[in-house]
């Protein structure tokens, strides 16, 4: 069985805050809000990855994805912001 996934492991995404996140893996509570870590700050400046506070959970609410980044070298399609948004708001009810 195949599963198509809203953030896809090792793609990118633009964090609200305008940092950029690689998605590391799927969160076992909710698929649609994966586990990130934070790659450049709101700046374009290279984060820390030592620091535990890049590393982000977003089931935990404390920040959101604004806009999924399509993998370099690969066949994918920049997915509309307003999708994101009633993505969220599905994986919450």
């Amino acid at each position: 069985m195949q599963a198509l996934l809203l953030f896809p492991l090792k793609s990118f995404v633009v964090l609200y805050d305008g940092s950029i996140a690689h998605v590391l893996r799927r969160n076992p509570t909710d698929y649609a809000l994966p586990i990130v870590l934070r790659v450049q700050d709101s700046q374009r400046k290279l984060a820390d990855h030592a620091d535990d506070a890049n590393l982000i959970d977003l089931a935990a609410g404390q920040i959101t994805v604004r806009q999924a980044l399509p993998t370099p070298g690969k066949n994918e399609v920049a997915l509309n912001p307003e999708f994101l948004n009633q993505a969220r708001d599905t994986s919450t009810r």
